[in-house]
């Protein structure tokens, strides 16, 4: 097991964190273009959850299904701009 590494370690260790981050891309490049199904509970459309669907939907090439499901406690008038907002988003597959 490798010790952690911290900030001021890394300026001499550039070349393993691009390593690492360049197969990180890529594993999860590799992920996008198989996922057919995606199901999100609890959504409360905060940014973060709203830029992930929003890649998502703009990188998931096999994408059939995105389920939504909102937090109970989420206001209709947000609900709908969300909605808008996700249904004029581009998309990778053709049947998402």
């Amino acid at each position: 097991m490798t010790s952690p590494r911290y900030v001021d370690e890394t300026i001499h260790h550039t070349d393993e964190l691009v390593d690492y981050f360049s197969e990180a891309v890529n594993e999860v490049s590799e992920a996008l273009r198989i996922i057919r199904t995606v199901r999100l509970r609890k959504f409360k459309g905060t940014t973060t959850e709203m830029s992930l669907i929003i890649v998502m939907l703009g990188l998931c090439l096999k994408l059939e299904r995105m389920i939504i499901e909102e937090c109970k406690k989420s206001n209709a008038t947000y609900s709908y701009q969300h909605l808008k907002e996700l249904l004029s988003c581009r998309r990778a597959s053709p049947n998402a």
